[in-house]
């Protein structure tokens, strides 16, 4: 399936030959990412997790 750097210069070169130049080199795409996809906090989520924080502090220490 994958071609030799030489053979894509070859073909390179008949494509040239063949279109007098007109053919048009594109880098390859990247592959996609591996990374998990994470969803963005809406504003009732984000809401939420700031009253989660305020009542943790509100808590009184156990140790004192």
């Amino acid at each position: 399936m994958s071609k030799s750097k030489d053979e894509i210069r070859a073909e390179l070169e008949r494509m040239t030959q063949a279109y007098q130049g007109e053919s048009t080199l594109y880098a390859a795409q990247p592959l996609p990412s591996r990374m998990p996809w994470k969803k963005r906090q809406s504003l009732l989520d984000r809401a939420f997790s700031d009253e989660l924080e305020k009542i943790k502090c509100d808590q009184p220490k156990d140790g004192d």
